[in-house]
């Protein structure tokens, strides 16, 4: 059956799962929630509750900056479901909360952001306060110290991990000031591939499930459960050099810069029908490091594809990549 538990600190507490025994009469939510580094474009995720009574919707402004964990993933019940996949797959800050009702439907939607762009007042153009980040990255010093020193300073009280390659020295000093995190990782980023080289994916911020910051880049990686063929929703494909996607039914149990290995699958492609030569003849094997999570789902919605985990990864051979980069360049 699938499992979905939404508690918002202080405010109501949504669950499909309960005393460990699924619930038939469980509402009906819809969520589209994303994952990704914080130097990367994204639209906002939202979650929405249907069928909340009237005391659900008088409260709705009052939510406004709540914290808000939201759990996803199977329950036991259905012959391929797996209940050790659930997990946290999103823990984050309400930027908006407004409820409707229309006809016979209410509904109450959270409007959802990490907590570190999470606005401090309400009106119709909120601002998030901007952060005194400060880089004081001196001549020949691995990166890894300046870049946990800015980020605790920033943001006292929060976890930060970073685990990146001690490889990136910089040949002169860099001091620099950002006001937020999605400054900083595009800096953290450019910068980067600027001293590996542009096969390198660079380093990361990305917000963990736990409310902390982790600044990675895949030298560090964290293995994931190996994905089973029944888990995968339709085919692995090719996005770009270097880059998959992939679809499985909804997940918590793999997280951002998790190392995940696919089964073995057989793709045949047609020289003529794809003008890029990174498509060609190639199979999903190997390890891959998760750089993008989208986590859709419609709980009353019955068909397989309402209730998904969107992964997009990188190829981690370092063969293979350079394969992939020359491929690539004779075809351009």
């Amino acid at each position: 059956m699938r499992y979905y538990d939404i508690n918002v600190g202080g405010g109501p507490h949504y669950t499909s799962l309960v005393n460990g025994k699924f619930d038939p009469g469980a509402l009906n939510v819809e969520m589209d929630i994303q994952v990704q580094a914080s130097d990367v474009p994204a639209a906002g995720s939202y979650v929405r509750v249907w069928g909340i009574g009237l005391a659900a919707i008088s409260q709705s402004q009052s939510l406004f900056g709540k914290p808000i964990t939201v759990r996803g993933g199977m329950s036991a019940g259905l012959p391929l479901a797996k209940p050790q996949q659930q997990g946290v797959l999103v823990t984050c800050s309400i930027w908006q909360c407004f409820a409707n009702w229309i006809g016979t439907d209410q509904t109450q939607d959270f409007v959802i952001t990490t907590p570190f762009n999470a606005p401090t007042s309400i009106g119709p153009n909120p601002k998030t306060p901007p952060k005194n980040i400060v880089l004081n990255w001196k001549k020949g010093t691995p990166l890894s110290q300046p870049l946990q020193n800015a980020l605790r300073t920033a943001y006292p009280g929060t976890q930060v991990n970073v685990q990146i390659s001690p490889m990136l020295v910089y040949a002169q000093d860099e001091i620099g000031y950002h006001g937020n995190l999605e400054q900083f990782g595009t800096y953290l980023r450019r910068i980067s591939q600027e001293i590996l080289g542009p096969s390198y994916p660079g380093v990361s911020l990305n917000f963990n499930t736990a409310g902390g910051i982790d600044a990675v880049d895949g030298t560090t990686p964290v293995t994931a459960p190996v994905i089973a063929y029944e888990d995968l929703i339709g085919q692995p494909t090719w996005i770009e050099a270097f880059k998959i996607q992939f679809k499985t039914v909804m997940r918590g149990d793999i997280k951002f810069n998790s190392v995940i290995t696919l089964p073995k699958t057989l793709i045949t492609n047609i020289q003529g029908n794809n003008s890029q030569a990174v498509n060609q003849g190639l199979t999903f094997q190997g390890g891959f490091t998760v750089c993008s999570i989208r986590h859709c789902g419609n709980f009353r919605q019955p068909d397989a594809a309402s209730w998904v985990s969107i992964f997009e990864a990188y190829a981690n051979n370092p063969q293979g990549s350079a394969q992939f980069a020359a491929m690539a360049a004779a075809n351009q």
